[in-house]
């Protein structure tokens, strides 16, 4: 069964339709599934879940609710915008203190590697186009053919193939046999200061003729990972002056808080009466009674003059408002204060 509830100023001539229902339960959904944003909870915001309150005050036409309606739009959106902006934050500092000075120490680990590989395959390769040399199982052989058939029969013979099989060395670099099972095949790492990797075939030229690539590629793979050096230097001073950046709208949000408190008490939502409109009698719902029991209703104006029953002062709405705008400035503080406290639990973990 569905139940519309019909409500318009000055009538009954507007209705929630199912469709409007689903299109609210998409935005939490898109609200949750985000990746954007690290928080654990959704609001609706748009302008169709209204408070008793609320509803009240539209359908006498008071102009305050439609601006709290859009403050609570704003209100909402920049603070999804505020905890995408410390999301980012916590990713920088992360990355300024470990994953970047670790992909550069990476980097350069790699980088004096291929310098080092580069200076012994200089030093180890044959002057002559024509000449050949390579070990395997402690024979050398000096015809690229006959080496080609042998490392294609230690493949073949290897019956249960193990990670890393010495096998031995060319041009000064020590030869390891590896197993893919991935794709049932056979993969050499030619090591130097660092492993240059190079996969096996069934062609006997072929083997020789890509491991000899492999070497002669090793000055460009240098190259990139020179470049890659320098980007990665250059997102760590970008993380340094990032991270330092503020929330820029943080003001726009703290007056926007503000105002919606104001209007919290002007509209009387969170206390115990409705506002109907200016210069009504509103009711007070709390039922204010004297000693025979009648219930007493006042005009604004001696509602924030009248006291209780033990004598006491009721706060004026000048002096409400006030207490609203202390409190906006407080709710500030304490989102930030809980948003150190949660990294530094992460961080503890």
């Amino acid at each position: 069964m569905l139940k519309f509830a019909l409500m318009g100023e000055g009538g009954s001539n507007t209705a929630d339709l199912p469709d409007q229902l689903i299109e609210n339960k998409q935005k939490f959904i898109s609200q949750i599934m985000t990746s954007k944003s690290p928080v654990r909870s959704c609001h609706d915001v748009d302008e169709s879940v209204l408070s008793f309150a609320e509803v009240k005050a539209l359908a006498a036409g008071n102009s305050n609710i439609k601006e709290k309606m859009d403050l609570d739009i704003q209100v909402t959106k920049l603070k999804l915008l505020k905890a995408e902006h410390a999301s980012q934050k916590y990713r920088l500092e992360d990355d300024i203190s470990k994953n970047l000075p670790k992909k550069i120490a990476a980097l350069k680990g790699q980088l004096e590697g291929y310098r080092a590989d580069i200076q012994m395959y200089k030093e180890n390769k044959p002057a002559g186009k024509d000449s050949f040399s390579m070990e395997l199982d402690g024979k050398i052989y000096t015809d690229k053919k006959e080496a080609g058939a042998a490392l294609v029969g230690i493949c073949r013979g290897t019956k249960i193939p193990g990670d890393g099989l010495y096998i031995g060395e060319y041009q000064g670099f020590r030869m390891s046999l590896h197993y893919k099972a991935s794709y049932a095949g056979f993969s050499i790492s030619l090591t130097g200061k660092i492993s240059h990797n190079v996969e096996i075939g069934s062609d006997i030229f072929g083997n020789i003729q890509r491991i000899n690539n492999v070497l002669e590629g090793m000055g460009k793979h240098m190259e990139e990972t020179g470049r890659s050096l320098e980007e990665a230097g250059h997102q760590l001073e970008t993380a340094k002056r990032e991270v330092v950046k503020p929330f820029r709208y943080e003001k726009e949000l703290t007056e926007k808080l503000a105002r919606l408190n104001e209007l919290d008490v002007l509209l009387n939502i969170d206390g115990s009466a409705s506002s109907i409109g200016e210069g009504n009698i509103e009711e007070n719902t709390g039922d204010n009674r004297t000693g025979n029991g009648n219930i007493v209703k006042n005009s604004r104006a001696e509602d924030d003059r009248r006291t209780d029953g033990n004598g006491s002062k009721h706060t004026t709405m000048k002096e409400r408002i006030a207490i609203a705008k202390e409190k906006a400035g407080r709710n500030g503080d304490i989102e930030n204060k809980t948003a150190s406290k949660s990294r530094a639990s992460e961080e503890t973990l």
